[in-house]
């Protein structure tokens, strides 16, 4: 009994309580494991109403997507049978053939072809437009269509950019080229004129701008270097400038001494150039080509030939008045200045009809400002390497030390 009460009395402390605790356990977990499947439970059956929904809209969605379908299978099927039933516009008659050799590659021949055709269209234009251009620009124009003889040419003056006493400053290699011209110019005039002395000439051009007065002074500046006393008037009593270019004085000047107001001494100006004399324009008047055709001018011109081997006028351009027609029947002789690309031939050629009615000798023409091209250097005298030059000094210029008067 005791053993049994022992027994007892261990069973309720240690056996009973650890097998209460283990069931407590385990009703626990099962709790918390149906707590679980509850929650999961609910959580899906709250989501069956949105799914219902979506399910719903996707059935719908694929029955309209059928029906659509179900639409363009019969219009498909309608459209199949109105073609099969319907007579056609067009019937091919010959099927196409299958060509048995390659067709040969054109694009070369077209391109040459189209090349050659744009130059002769352009050649074609380039003529025409040159034909059509009223300026002189070949020599033929002066010596074949107006029959003047070709003096000589000065070719095109390039500015460097230099800054220099007279403006910006030349190419050396174009000043030696226009003095060697400028030389060409006074041996042919020399030919041309005569063995009668002085050499008397008249320089004029067709119209304002073509550099008579640049020609005239160099010209004469070219005769003074060459040992000649050499005079030169100007005779453009209109719009004489001549005596800027050589820092001289207008005033008194011819027309001062045609209307007897002042002396032939007082109106004979030096130059900065040896053997370089200068007759300034004078006052301006209005009788001024009367004054040019009085005995007055006559008998100057006697006057001044015994002192001077070279004579040269400046006169007006001849589309400016009478005066250089005046001029050229008292010297008898006459140069026409032409501007390369400027001068326009029927000017030219309408003064020269009204010249070959006068008095006085065409020695020719001068052609000026020539481009380096065509047939221009046949007139010129200038080769590269052959420069005139003074060995001890290097000067292009000769004694002066300017070769050109600005």
């Amino acid at each position: 009994m005791q053993r049994l009460a022992e027994q007892i009395a261990t069973l309720q402390r240690q056996a009973i309580p650890t097998l209460t605790r283990a069931l407590v356990s385990e009703l626990a977990a099962r709790e918390a494991e149906f707590g679980r499947r509850v929650a999961a439970d609910s959580r899906n059956l709250r989501e069956i109403p949105a799914r219902a929904i979506e399910e719903a809209r996707l059935r719908r969605a694929a029955g309209l997507a059928e029906t659509l379908y179900t639409t363009l299978q019969q219009r498909y099927q309608e459209a199949r049978v109105e073609v099969a039933s319907s007579v056609p516009d067009v019937r091919v008659l010959d099927a196409a053939a299958v060509p048995q050799r390659a067709v040969k590659n054109r694009a070369p021949q077209v391109i040459l072809f189209a090349f050659f055709g744009s130059l002769g269209l352009a050649m074609i234009g380039a003529v025409l437009v040159d034909r059509g251009d009223p300026r002189v620009r070949y020599p033929y124009q002066v010596s074949r269509e107006m029959g003047l003889t070709i003096l000589g040419a000065v070719p095109h003056l390039r500015l460097t950019g230099v800054p220099g006493r007279h403006g910006n400053e030349r190419s050396p290699e174009d000043i030696a080229a226009v003095v060697e011209g400028l030389r060409g110019i006074c041996l042919n005039l020399v030919y041309a004129h005569g063995a009668t002395v002085p050499l008397l000439v008249t320089i004029t051009s067709p119209e304002p701008g073509d550099g008579k007065s640049f020609l005239s002074a160099n010209i004469a500046h070219t005769f003074a270097q060459g040992g000649h006393r050499t005079l030169l008037i100007d005779g453009d009593i209109r719009r004489g400038v001549l005596h800027r270019r050589l820092n001289g004085r207008r005033r008194p000047g011819l027309t001062d001494f045609l209307q007897g107001e002042t002396s032939l001494d007082t109106i004979v100006q030096a130059t900065p150039y040896p053997a370089f004399s200068l007759i300034g324009c004078g006052v301006r008047a209005y009788n001024g080509p009367e004054l040019l055709g009085s005995a007055a001018m006559s008998q100057l011109l006697t006057t001044l030939r015994s002192s001077y081997d070279v004579i040269l006028i400046d006169s007006p351009p001849l589309a400016a008045g009478v005066d250089p027609l005046i001029l050229g029947m008292l010297t008898q002789s006459l140069a026409l200045v032409l501007r390369t690309g400027y001068s326009r031939r029927e000017v030219a050629a309408s003064k020269l009809e009204a010249l070959q009615r006068l008095p006085l000798r065409l020695l020719g023409a001068i052609l000026n400002d020539v481009p380096p091209r065509g047939g221009y250097p046949y007139y010129s005298y200038y080769l590269p390497g052959y420069e005139a030059v003074d060995e001890e000094s290097g000067r292009r210029s000769g004694p002066t030390g300017r070769p050109l008067v600005a």
